[in-house]
């Protein structure tokens, strides 16, 4: 988002920093990716930056007080992977990126029963790695 809002006040960039979520640097990279030279991207960031905070706290407040009223049995963990899959999808425009989803997806499934999450970790480097070197054969 850097280059997009570099221009801004350090007041400006401090509350856009604070009521950031995943799915705000999201949207705000796919809408400023197919439109650069977008008016108002302060604006747009800030519009959907604070719908989507002012969700996250007050479900996060449901969640706390109603949580426990949900049995374990529904197991509801599922949930934030397939969200965070949504919004990937998204993104996916190109043959290097769909490479690297593919790739960095099988690798985080292979590598699951690494501790710390290493296999996650090693899942994104490899992703990234293969989707640049995807691209760079295709520029050539």
């Amino acid at each position: 988002l850097a280059p997009h809002l570099a221009h801004l006040s350090r007041g400006w960039k401090s509350l856009l920093c604070f009521i950031m979520t995943d799915y705000t640097f999201a949207l705000a990279v796919e809408k400023y990716g197919k439109h650069p030279g977008m008016a108002g991207k302060r604006w747009y960031y800030l519009g959907s930056a604070l719908v989507i905070w002012l969700t996250y706290q007050s479900t996060f407040a449901l969640g706390l007080l109603l949580g426990v009223a949900i049995p374990s049995s529904w197991s509801l963990s599922f949930a934030i992977p397939l969200t965070f899959i949504a919004l990937m999808m998204r993104s996916v425009s190109d043959r290097a990126t769909a490479v690297s989803a593919i790739v960095g997806g099988i690798t985080a499934l292979a590598l699951i029963g690494l501790p710390f999450q290493l296999g996650l970790l090693g899942a994104t480097f490899l992703g990234i790695g293969v989707g640049l070197s995807t691209d760079r054969r295709r520029s050539e």
